[in-house]
């Protein structure tokens, strides 16, 4: 019986929880770090796929179709252009511009 009360009263206080403006200003701050988090994690997997993958491993995964290619090819050799500069221009890293054909893979 004091185990069940001790449950209920904890649940209820939990409950409570939520309805605060302490708590109002926790889970603004979770979604705020969340938010950064999510976008450095992004940054993280372009700076790999673009930058530090092998050259074998992106024709090997991105070379075999055009629509694959054109999607490595924008993200990664487009940026110059994306951030301005002319199309097809180096892009940071030292990219060349953007390859018109898959890479054949006889």
């Amino acid at each position: 019986m004091t185990r069940m009360l001790l449950a209920a009263v904890l649940t209820l206080t939990l409950a409570g929880c939520g309805l605060t403006p302490q708590s109002d200003a926790v889970r603004g701050a979770v979604a705020e770090r969340g938010r950064a988090a999510a976008a450095a994690g992004l940054e993280n997997a372009e700076w790999y796929i673009c930058r530090a993958s092998p050259v074998g491993a992106v024709v090997d995964r991105y070379g075999a179709a055009q629509a694959q290619w054109d999607a490595w090819s924008q993200l990664c050799l487009n940026r110059a252009a994306a951030a301005g500069g002319a199309p097809g221009a180096a892009a940071p890293g030292g990219f060349p511009g953007p390859i018109s054909a898959p890479i054949a893979l006889e």
